[in-house]
């Protein structure tokens, strides 16, 4: 929250997506909604139109969240297609899109199972926007930065939850030059240790949305 209010008002995004809060309890939760709500001068809830939304998670891992805007709000709704746990949440924007914000475990077979449980975007009523921390990339010679691994997706799960779902990198959607350096490491990747560096934190939309 403390980003927000830091941010140039024009650059303020309508929707925050959160992974790994630490969030355990309904009550943190509670409270941090307040908190959010009083940013906005907003006293009382509306359970029809909340600014925020929460998934539990422990104090040591897990949790994801949404954080709305007051218009955004009123066209949110939540979504029953995918069950909420402590590493996924969704809304949907009727005639608009559905959101699905994910964190993604680092373990490789609990991960091929985690983006096998999200073949339910299929019915989505909406092209779908995936986003979140997926502890993965599916393109190693570019959103990998001094690391040893293969030219290979990491997770054949997500590869056919892409085709599956239709879902394409948003980043594959933005113009640049026919150059292998085409891209600039401070802004490309989002993980870095020491001089090593990924792009794990990613966004995927419908392929309609790129047409």
């Amino acid at each position: 929250m403390a980003a927000w209010r830091h941010a140039p008002r024009k650059t303020r995004p309508d929707i925050w997506c959160i992974q790994e809060t630490h969030v355990a309890t309904q009550g943190e939760a509670d409270n941090l909604d307040r908190e959010w709500r009083r940013l906005w001068g907003l006293s009382t809830a509306d359970p029809a139109s909340p600014l925020s939304y929460w998934s539990l998670g422990t104090r040591h891992a897990g949790g994801v969240a949404f954080l709305l805007t007051p218009a955004m709000a009123r066209s949110a709704h939540p979504w029953s297609g995918l069950r909420t746990t402590s590493r996924q949440l969704a809304f949907y924007v009727p005639d608009n899109f559905l959101l699905v914000n994910i964190y993604v475990p680092n373990e490789r077979a609990e991960r091929e199972l985690f983006f096998e449980g999200l073949e339910g975007m299929q019915q989505s009523p909406a092209p779908v926007i995936l986003a979140g921390d997926f502890n993965c990339v599916q393109h190693p010679s570019i959103d990998r930065l001094r690391l040893r691994t293969a030219n290979r997706s990491e997770s054949p799960a997500l590869d056919i939850l892409a085709d599956v779902c239709q879902l394409v990198d948003a980043l594959d959607l933005v113009p640049h030059p026919d150059d292998d350096l085409w891209w600039e490491p401070a802004t490309h990747f989002t993980y870095w240790a020491g001089s090593a560096a990924s792009r794990i934190d990613r966004f995927y939309v419908s392929h309609a949305w790129g047409d």
